[in-house]
């Protein structure tokens, strides 16, 4: 039988765990389980932003493709993982695939065990791949059974407890879940994916996905870091410009983008300010090089085609995470 999930042995999940243990002394207790979710995933995410995880996460990436071979310029990986918190008696996810989520095919997921993963801890994944893609078959044939408990149909699942050192490694195709945590203790573990460029299954953005190029990783995005981002707030369009600054500055720190300013629509008129800024940066006669706005969906059609037709400067829709 073909298993679903292989294991990746590397000095690297080591590190990771080791890392991440030693980062957290201070915020979190051993083994505390008045711990809040949010002040471990806030600990992850401060990790991730670390230089020692920086660094061990392009050697591993490094390792990742020298093991399947792939082209490191044709290479994108997450550019922050995802951290997954477990407590006891937690529910996770249901079975499903990250492929019915909007991943490529030619993604793959990186599951990097921390603490505490045991058998009843853990995840579950079908065990082999014929019984996984009969199952894919049928649930695609038959998509409204997934709003009832999902039915394995006699298919195998393993819990997915990798090897001292290893990471556990599967396709965006692989059904996978994690039910319930039946033993006493937090599990911790974190994950990634990586992928190859020019997917045209997935529907994920990535902008915010690393490259990987002669053994380093740098930006995939459309932004130069030295580019300086004019934050426009639109009032009257049926989107609070409490929740447009909200949303531009969380997806700008997230994307790394440098926020140098913002402008106030004048919103009794036809967009005066957005069409001075974008005259003073087509003139280059701005501190600006590029303009944020919270949604496409301040504009009617009409007015995105007549305002942004062939102005072929730097224009991004923060909720679509869409370049213009």
């Amino acid at each position: 039988m073909d298993k679903t999930v292989r294991f990746l042995k590397s000095k690297c999940v080591t590190a990771f765990k080791n890392s991440f243990l030693d980062f957290s002394k201070s915020k979190i207790k051993e083994d505390d389980l008045k711990t809040s979710i949010i002040e471990y995933r806030k600990t992850f995410f401060e990790f991730f932003k670390s230089k020692i995880f920086f660094e061990i996460y392009q050697n591993f990436a490094e390792e990742i493709c020298n093991e399947y071979k792939l082209i490191d310029h044709e290479v994108l990986f997450q550019e922050v993982p995802t951290p997954r918190v477990f407590v006891p008696n937690a529910h996770g996810t249901n079975w499903h695939c990250d492929y019915w989520y909007g991943h490529g095919r030619k993604t793959k997921t990186v599951w990097v065990p921390i603490k505490n993963v045991f058998p009843e801890s853990t995840f579950s994944a079908i065990k082999n791949i014929k019984e996984n893609n009969s199952l894919l078959d049928f649930y695609s044939q038959n998509p409204k059974l997934l709003t009832k408990k999902f039915d394995l149909k006699g298919a195998e699942s393993m819990q997915v407890c990798p090897p001292d050192d290893s990471a556990a490694i599967f396709d965006s195709n692989i059904l996978h879940s994690s039910t319930k945590n039946t033993s006493n203790l937090t599990r911790l573990s974190f994950d990634f994916r990586f992928t190859t460029e020019g997917d045209s299954s997935s529907t994920k953005n990535f902008d915010d996905y690393l490259k990987f190029h002669n053994g380093k990783f740098k930006k995939n995005s459309h932004a130069s870091e030295n580019t300086n981002f004019l934050k426009y707030i639109c009032g009257g369009r049926g989107i609070s410009t409490k929740s447009q600054h909200i949303l531009i500055n969380e997806i700008c720190e997230d994307l790394g983008f440098n926020l140098a300013g913002q402008e106030a629509e004048i919103e009794r008129f036809d967009y005066p300010m957005l069409r001075f800024h974008i005259d003073e940066i087509k003139n280059k006669e701005s501190q600006y090089s590029g303009i944020v706005i919270a949604s496409k969906g301040i504009f009617n059609n009409g007015e995105l085609l007549e305002i942004f037709s062939k102005i072929n400067i730097p224009v991004f829709f923060a909720l679509e995470q869409e370049w213009l």
